[in-house]
């Protein structure tokens, strides 16, 4: 081809330089021997001038020819990648239209082939009454293996006409089932969104219900707690008004005997200073005496002048009142007092006698009362505290005739009034179990007095109803 002979061309240029230069190289070194033996022997110095001026040209004129022969190789190289890439282009159009015509070529004779096969079968099919020169073994078996190709073409063709068919047949229905599916779908996401909606709406309405409940419930909380409010405050001035009533028409204390033991109610809160008096001055030295316990039954109801609202109990002192109400109620549950044991009582006697907080002291004066401070902490702190303090609230709301002041004390369910300072010799006088007894004898009994006279109505207060 064009382009091989080309690179040959090339080839064969930088070969016949290199074997010039070769040669060259030879004649200079035989020429510098052949000038060094004559300088040697005759004239060197002519010698050499004449010698070295023609070697001088022989070498100008080697460069010369050098950079000629150069100059024509790189041309050659040039031009012959430029012909190599034409040749190359030429060679596959060339390439490319030879296997257009062959298969224009295949495509004519299967043509041409076919009619043929066509115009035999229609021939032979023309005129049976035709009947044509029996044609030779070796055509016979150019017409069978014609028509066996014809048939396998048409089978083949019709084969892949329905493998057409059945492939846009089932994208079509592949089409219809993406429809389907889509329309699935786009049916299940809105009825998710309907869904959503709903359920939002539903826990919109929700919302709405639990306010307008917890409104409701708040305005019923607020209008018991105003009605709680009115009602203390109407028993307030009723008592008020009975007390003035009493103290206008007020009768000494009817002493009755009694048989057994009879019942001391002591009815008071625990940050009335009024109760830390007579706690102090009266109660101490009494409820620590068994041969006092012996003749009377004692119960605590630390309530006072609070108020009851709704489950809660709200203090006339506040919350710190409330909470050492509910231990005094606990300790007097747990730890009772009785004949042999005074229980609680030196507990609450010394909480009484402290000007601190009654829930800060309660540590200290059960340690001394000897009582287990956490198991009476785990009862105030729950819901048997609870209990106990609404019992101790109700009990002194159901009082007949009602309080009218703190400390209240009450003995066989009669208020004794001025008369508590002078509590033992009342009760000496009112239980059949006094005799013999020498919390009653008569120095006993003188001490007392001495210590109701320490108790003059000066030194005496009481915390009233608010």
């Amino acid at each position: 081809m064009e382009h091989v002979r080309i690179m040959n061309t090339a080839s064969s240029g930088d070969n016949s330089l290199n074997n010039y230069f070769d040669k060259l190289a030879n004649k200079y070194h035989s020429e510098r021997r052949a000038h060094y033996s004559a300088r040697l022997h005759n004239h060197p110095g002519m010698l050499h001038h004449a010698e070295m001026g023609g070697h001088s040209g022989d070498l100008t004129g080697a460069v010369d020819h050098v950079n000629h022969l150069a100059q024509n190789s790189l041309d050659q190289q040039s031009q012959a990648k430029i012909l190599a890439q034409r040749a190359q282009r030429r060679a596959a159009e060339e390439a490319s239209r030879e296997e257009g015509h062959e298969k224009r070529m295949r495509y004519l004779q299967e043509k041409n082939r076919d009619k043929q096969v066509q115009r035999a079968v229609r021939d032979l099919s023309k005129d049976s009454n035709h009947q044509p020169a029996a044609p030779s073994m070796k055509m016979r078996m150019i017409q069978n293996l014609k028509t066996q190709k014809y048939v396998e073409a048409q089978r083949a063709r019709a084969n892949a006409e329905k493998a057409d068919e059945e492939k846009k047949e089932k994208n079509q229905l592949k089409k219809v089932g993406d429809w389907i599916k889509a329309q699935n779908n786009a049916a299940k996401k809105t009825k998710q969104e309907e869904i959503e909606k709903f359920d939002e709406q539903k826990n919109d309405l929700k919302q709405y219900l639990d306010t307008i409940t917890k409104k409701h419930k708040q305005e019923k909380e607020a209008e018991e707690e105003k009605q709680s409010e009115i009602t203390s405050k109407v028993r307030a001035l009723k008592r008020r008004m009975s007390a003035t009533k009493r103290s206008n028409e007020e009768k000494p204390f009817q002493i009755k005997k009694v048989n057994g033991k009879v019942e001391l109610g002591f009815y008071m809160e625990s940050m009335c200073p009024g109760c830390k008096y007579y706690t102090s001055t009266v109660l101490k030295d009494l409820i620590t005496n068994t041969d006092f316990n012996k003749l009377v039954d004692f119960k605590l109801y630390p309530y006072g002048n609070g108020r009851i609202s709704g489950d809660s109990i709200q203090c006339q002192h506040g919350e710190p009142e409330c909470e050492g109400n509910t231990i005094l109620a606990c300790m007097q549950s747990l730890y009772p007092v009785t004949e042999t044991d005074p229980g609680f009582a030196r507990a609450f006697v010394c909480m009484e006698e402290s000007d601190k907080l009654p829930a800060e002291e309660a540590k200290r004066c059960s340690q001394e009362g000897k009582l287990d401070y956490d198991r009476i902490m785990t009862c105030a702190r729950g819901d048997e505290g609870k209990r106990l303090a609404m019992d101790a609230a109700r009990a002194t709301e159901n009082l007949n005739p009602p309080h009218e002041y703190a400390p209240w004390v009450t003995l066989a369910g009669q208020p004794l009034r001025d008369s508590a300072y002078d509590l033992q010799s009342v009760v000496c006088q009112s239980s059949t179990l006094s005799q013999g007894n020498p919390i009653c004898s008569s120095s006993a009994l003188k001490i007392s007095s001495s210590q109701i006279l320490r108790a003059s109505s000066e030194t005496r207060s009481v915390c009233r109803p608010n």
